[in-house]
């Protein structure tokens, strides 16, 4: 005899079914995991986690294992950072910049700093700052911002997480690597100060571009859909106007993507052109819209974040020297030589076991290297040279990448 509990429980499960049913008939797509097409197959509930019914025209919606890893880590991650940050993020505090934005007489909507940010290309940050600032009234109601930073630093270890697992990385190497990208000093920095939620918006919108731009290894090579291209596109601008060093972690996304791929024809046109072909013609639109810039903002100097270098040479010394350094050095706020040049070697040795033939190693090599200096396109693009971490961070979680899969591919090369 069936008890009433697990018939009503039934009962329930096959309307969810038919419901589920009616929406795959009549709203076919695509599965955001796979980016395969869906056909109606209707989903069945059942075991540990929920299932699909195996079907030769069909492929499941979602992958339930993969979803509840990434709530999962979502959860651990927010938890982790906000134990670790809370003593200071919450306490009351502000650094000189914070005072002045918070200045009472401070006009607004119109505020002057809404410009002063639009200058500098960044029109999007001094909206943002607008309005997360109105409703605060004194230095200690930064806290409840810097506690938003820390939120946001948990969707962004989320976002590399999710990115490692849909191309192909181990579960066990995707885990440390999203919490380890968010333990470089750029985001301890960011946790501390409340008006760094620029940066970590356009961090975060970098690697959507980046999800968006890169197709997943296994999905279809049916091609022709102009959506995914479009949204990456329209990701990776609002970063860019929003913080450009910020937005590069569009890079480090696609270095994520693309580190594990075997070098070849095959990657380079199915994940390499899309990838370039978003982030060039996003670049070529905003250098327009940068170089207006004077026009736009008639009433204002331009500044050296604005202007653009005039001396290539010297900005290619300060960032072999600086900036470089720094980020190779990964946690180390002091930079040592001997400890970059210990990545470097990791990173190479990495590559070529994960290549086995040394010519398409070089060429892998040669792409990484690449990948690294675009993370720092903007600060080489204009006059002033000032590495900080917060506009060195996509640099320095693109080696983080790097540095991670060359660790994975030496212990998958290991005997046993």
């Amino acid at each position: 005899m069936i008890s009433p509990f697990r018939g009503a429980t039934a009962s329930a499960v096959d309307r969810i079914d038919r419901l589920w049913h009616w929406f795959r008939v009549r709203l076919p797509g695509r599965d955001w995991v796979t980016d395969r097409r869906i056909s109606a197959t209707p989903l069945r509930l059942g075991g540990p986690l929920l299932s699909v019914v195996p079907s030769s025209s069909a492929v499941p919606l979602v992958h339930p294992p993969r979803i509840a890893w990434t709530l999962g880590f979502l959860a651990a991650a927010a938890a982790l950072l906000f134990a670790l940050h809370r003593p200071l993020s919450g306490a009351c505090f502000g650094f000189v910049d914070d005072y002045v934005l918070l200045d009472p007489a401070r006009p607004l909507p119109d505020w002057p700093f809404l410009g002063w940010v639009a200058r500098d290309g960044r029109p999007l940050y001094g909206i943002l700052l607008n309005l997360v600032l109105e409703p605060l009234r004194d230095v200690c109601d930064l806290g409840f911002l810097r506690l938003v930073n820390v939120a946001l630093e948990a969707a962004i270890a989320t976002q590399v997480f999710a990115l490692a697992r849909r191309h192909g990385w181990p579960l066990a190497a995707a885990m440390p690597l999203g919490l380890l990208v968010v333990a470089l000093p750029g985001f301890a920095a960011a946790a501390a100060w409340g008006t760094l939620v620029g940066p970590l918006a356009a961090i975060s919108l970098g690697l959507a571009a980046a999800w968006f731009a890169v197709p997943a290894p296994d999905c279809a090579r049916d091609g022709g859909s102009i959506v995914r291209p479009a949204l990456a596109a329209c990701l990776l601008a609002a970063a860019l106007t929003l913080y450009q060093p910020g937005a590069m972690a569009y890079v480090a996304g696609v270095a994520v993507a693309l580190v594990r791929r075997p070098a070849g024809l095959a990657t380079l046109r199915r994940a390499v052109l899309p990838a370039a072909l978003v982030f060039a013609a996003v670049v070529v639109a905003y250098a327009l819209f940068y170089l207006a810039l004077p026009l736009a903002v008639p009433g204002e100097a331009i500044s050296s974040r604005a202007a653009l270098t005039l001396d290539p040479w010297q900005k290619a010394i300060w960032f072999l020297g600086v900036p470089l350094r720094q980020a190779l050095n990964l946690f180390n706020l002091q930079p040592v030589p001997r400890f970059g040049f210990a990545v470097i070697a990791l990173v190479a040795l990495g590559t070529l076991l994960r290549h086995r033939d040394v010519g398409l190693g070089v060429v892998a090599l040669a792409a990484q290297a690449g990948l690294v200096v675009l993370a720092f396109l903007p600060n080489l693009a204009v006059a002033e040279s000032w590495p900080a971490f917060r506009s060195s961070l996509p640099m320095a979680m693109t080696v983080a990448v790097l540095a991670a899969a060359a660790l994975v591919a030496v212990a998958e090369a290991l005997p046993g």
